[in-house]
């Protein structure tokens, strides 16, 4: 008798385990169920601004007015390169000349735009200037001007007020006219503007433009005429 009781209350013990396990795993997934639909927190990404904003392929700068906050961004990395993605169509090449000031000193945007305007440079398409084959504006551009900071553009409304510390002469390849001619039209242009406006000339990559610069520039463009010359058919 003694041992049938054990038994009964040995049931009745574990039947007691299983219920409260039971329990307790229903009451979890309930807690799972109900938090399903809650948004899981995360920490959204902070943006911290940097002053010294990256050279980009824009072809277009912004004109600055001071020099404090000028110089520690840097100016635009063009040179010769193999896309330019802010051009209305790809080009093959493309081949710059940068004017810059000398530190401390700025372009005067009055005397700047008259001197653009002298070379035959007009403004137009992307709010930066071009020079034609006829100096007119018409036309196909042989090269362009652009502000050499970002973003690049020039406000000819506000341009008399402004000054600039630098701006960048560009040719894009293929173009209209010989490109070794162009080349030619765009480095005497670019000598021109720093001996009116002063400040010193610099490759695409912002080095100094020198005797040994300007042959390899020619070279390339050489080199770049003979290829489109050899690729037209006969």
């Amino acid at each position: 008798m003694a041992d049938d009781l054990r038994w009964v209350l040995l049931g009745i013990g574990v039947l007691i385990i299983l219920w409260v396990m039971w329990d307790a795993s229903r009451t979890a997934r309930g807690e799972k169920e109900k938090n399903k639909d809650k948004p899981v927190g995360r920490k959204e990404p902070v943006f911290v601004p940097d002053r010294e904003e990256a050279p980009v392929a824009d072809v277009v700068p912004e004109a600055v007015t001071g020099r404090e906050d000028v110089r520690s961004e840097k100016p635009l990395n063009s040179g010769v390169s193999e896309s330019a993605p802010t051009l209305p169509e790809t080009p093959e090449l493309v081949v710059t000349i940068n004017v810059m000031a000398d530190i401390d000193n700025e372009f005067p945007g009055e005397s700047l735009l008259r001197c653009l305007l002298t070379l035959g440079c007009k403004y137009g398409d992307l709010n930066i200037f071009h020079r034609t084959a006829s100096g007119d504006g018409q036309g196909e551009h042989w090269f362009s001007v652009a502000n050499a900071f970002q973003p690049g553009t020039f406000d000819l409304t506000a341009m008399g007020q402004q000054t600039f510390l630098g701006i960048s002469l560009f040719m894009v390849l293929p173009g209209p006219g010989k490109p070794t001619e162009v080349f030619e039209h765009m480095l005497r242009a670019a000598q021109s503007l720093q001996a009116e406006l002063g400040g010193h000339l610099e490759d695409g990559q912002h080095s100094s433009l020198t005797t040994q610069s300007i042959a390899h520039y020619r070279e390339l463009v050489l080199e770049y005429e003979r290829h489109q010359l050899a690729r037209k058919p006969l």
